[in-house]
């Protein structure tokens, strides 16, 4: 005999409550009305029950699809979007809405296809990100200008809400982390998009700033933009020939410390360091951003920036069952700056020995 499916009724009886509860929460799409404790039993009786809400039903109680759109402008080649991307399925499904995604690796025409596709799925909102730079700002616009309601995470997009890490901030805390090490000569390996006015609102405009304000500079002959993006051997390859001018300048003119973009850039840069013979910290002092779990156990563990992913998320998604819910809402910015993590990839610059 096939085993017997559960139903909304024994959900319900399972959890202690009416039916009208379970329903608001699986199929309504006011989850949010209800406890997290209350969301958290409901779902835990649905998996023992094997009981699948109908998603035809669905529809039709709500007169919507339940489908919120993820544009995702990179890829996964930089595991900080891998994790976005699960962090941002698990909100959602947390709050009743199925999770369609696009990624877009960079590409335009990829990207105005899968809006396209998005828009013909009937989605109730969408998430855009991420999205940092002047000349992707206007296609952007074009794109969500009023068709549904949106988030946006990295930068400003007309009318739309806005979720980001406050990066400026962030590399602040990079630059101030260096210069309290005695690090005045500072590089920067970063993403090839950052144009000059992008650069001042991004992390490195914030390291920029604290070295500014301590008297120093970031020297325009050390900052080494990646060419392509989010993508490790191209970091690596950078990072090498960093290493191979490092090596051929003169140990007074040296950097003794590089910030970078990014993990995913910083890892690269260790492996590429360390194949040239370069010490890390010994050598040359290394901090990255992002806090992605692979820093843990480099060698050394890396010094980073943490982001709390879960958390910028959580409001993301916020945000957007808002906008759904209420479409003439004011719109809101949530910005939030990230914390330092110590490691062992930065050591202070009078014990850092000159390079041979």
């Amino acid at each position: 005999r096939r085993p017997r499916r559960g139903s909304l009724s024994m959900v319900a009886k399972d959890v202690g409550v009416g039916v009208t509860t379970v329903s608001d929460i699986l199929n309504r799409g006011i989850a949010s009305r209800y406890s997290p404790e209350m969301q958290r039993r409901v779902h835990e009786a649905v998996d023992r029950l094997g009981y699948t809400p109908h998603r035809g039903a669905q529809m039709m109680k709500r007169s919507r699809s339940g489908v919120v759109g993820l544009l995702l402008t990179r890829d996964f080649s930089n595991p900080f979007w891998a994790r976005f991307a699960d962090e941002t399925e698990k909100a959602l499904r947390e709050r009743g809405f199925l999770l369609h995604l696009g990624v877009c690796n960079g590409d335009p025409d990829t990207e105005a296809s899968h809006m396209q596709r998005l828009l013909s799925e009937q989605i109730e909102g969408l998430i855009i990100g991420p999205i940092y730079e002047n000349k992707d700002l206007e296609t952007h616009r074009n794109i969500v200008r009023g068709q549904v309601p949106t988030v946006v995470y990295g930068s400003y997009v007309g009318e739309t809400e806005l979720v980001a890490a406050d990066n400026v901030a962030n590399g602040r805390l990079m630059g101030e982390h260096l210069l309290e090490l005695g690090h005045t000569r500072i590089a920067a390996l970063f993403d090839p998009s950052s144009d000059e006015v992008a650069f001042e609102r991004n992390t490195f405009g914030g390291l920029s700033a604290a070295l500014t304000r301590a008297g120093h500079r970031l020297a325009p002959e050390w900052l080494v933009r990646q060419a392509a993006p989010g993508r490790s051997q191209d970091a690596y390859e950078t990072a090498g020939r960093f290493a191979a001018r490092w090596k051929a300048t003169p140990a007074l003119e040296r950097p003794t410390a590089v910030a970078c973009h990014n993990d995913q850039f910083a890892v690269a840069a260790l492996c590429a360091f360390a194949e040239a013979g370069i010490r890390v910290p010994e050598d040359l002092s290394l901090v990255g951003h992002d806090n992605l779990p692979e820093s843990r156990f480099t060698i050394p563990p890396l010094t980073t920036i943490d982001i709390d992913v879960p958390g910028l998320i959580v409001a993301t998604v916020d945000l957007l069952t808002q906008r759904i819910a209420n479409s003439k809402a004011a719109r809101r910015v949530v910005s939030q700056a990230g914390r330092l993590v110590v490691r062992r990839s930065a050591l202070p610059r009078s014990i850092t020995p000159t390079f041979p």
